[in-house]
C-alpha cells in the first residue's frame, strides 16, 4: 500500500484514486464522506495532505509490502471485476449537459483501467513460486521488472483518461475542443446553394460510416458535430425549396 500511495502523490493525483486510497487506509469517517461528495479546491487539498500524511506514517513503521500468495488463473477475472476504481466512478452522478460523449470517455478510461489490472495479475501470477523455477531468478525478474512498468504506465494511462472525462461531465466537451461560443460558425454556413444537398448527402454518408465504428470519445464529438451540421444544412435545403 505504502507503494500505491507513494505512485499517487508522485504522480497525477487523480482525485478519485485518492479517495479510494484513503477509504482503505484512512480512519476519519467524516472526511472520508467529505471526500467522496466530489473534488472541491478543499477536498483536494485536504486529501493530498492526508494521504502525504499516512505515506510518512507507513514509512516510520518500515512497512514491508505483504507476500503475495500465488493466483489462480481463474481468478484473475475477480481481480478486475472486484477493483474498486470503476465503481466509485459510476455511482450515480450527473453526466453533466453531454451524456453521450461523457459515456464514451468513461468506457475508454474502464477499458484501459482493466488492461492494466490484467497486467496487474499477470504480474503476480510471474512471481507464482514452485518446485521447478526460482521466480528471483534474474532473467524472471527482468520479465517483471517490464510488467509492472506497463501496470504503472496503463494505471497512469487509465487515470488521465478518467481525469478527462470528469472535464466533458464538467464542460460537456473535450478539452481539446473549442468553447461554444467559439465554435459558433460552420463550415457550411455560406455554401452556395447550389452545392447544398450534394453537401448534405456527402454528410450524411459520413456520418453513417462512422455509426458503424468503435465510438471513442473523439469520434462521438466529431458525429455531433456531424449532426449538427446535417440539421444546418437541412434547414437550408429546405428553405431554398420553392413554396407551394
Amino acid at each position: 500500500m505504502l507503494g500505491t500511495i507513494k505512485t499517487w502523490l508522485n504522480g497525477g493525483k487523480n482525485y478519485f484514486t485518492g479517495v479510494l486510497l484513503y477509504e482503505q487506509t484512512g480512519k476519519d469517517k467524516r472526511l472520508l464522506e467529505l471526500f467522496k461528495k466530489g473534488p472541491s479546491d478543499f477536498s483536494k487539498k485536504k486529501l493530498h495532505e492526508e494521504l502525504q500524511a499516512i505515506c510518512d506514517q507507513l514509512k516510520s513503521t518500515d512497512e514491508k509490502p505483504a507476500s503475495h500468495k500465488a493466483i489462480p488463473l481463474a481468478k484473475k477475472k475477480e481481480i478486475i471485476s472486484s477493483s474498486p476504481l470503476p465503481k466509485l466512478l459510476h455511482q450515480k452522478i450527473n453526466p453533466g449537459p453531454n451524456p453521450q460523449l461523457y459515456e464514451a470517455c468513461i468506457a475508454e478510461a474502464n477499458k484501459v483501467y482493466k488492461e492494466a489490472m490484467n497486467l496487474r495479475a499477470e504480474l503476480f501470477l510471474s512471481a507464482k513460486a514452485n518446485d521447478f523455477e526460482d521466480p528471483n531468478r534474474p532473467d524472471r525478474v527482468q520479465q517483471r521488472s517490464k510488467i509492472a512498468v506497463n501496470v504503472v504506465e496503463g494505471y497512469k494511462e487509465a487515470s488521465e483518461l478518467y481525469d478527462k472525462a470528469e472535464y466533458v461531465r464538467i464542460n460537456g466537451r473535450l478539452p481539446e475542443q473549442p468553447a461554444p461560443e467559439q465554435d459558433d460558425q460552420s463550415e457550411y454556413d455560406h455554401i452556395p446553394g447550389h452545392m447544398v444537398k450534394q453537401e448534405l448527402d456527402n454528410l450524411r454518408k459520413n456520418y453513417n460510416k462512422m455509426k458503424k465504428r468503435p465510438q471513442t470519445p473523439e469520434r462521438v464529438a466529431l458525429m455531433q458535430k456531424h449532426e449538427m451540421n446535417i440539421k444546418k444544412l437541412e434547414d437550408k435545403w429546405h428553405s431554398l425549396k420553392p413554396k407551394k
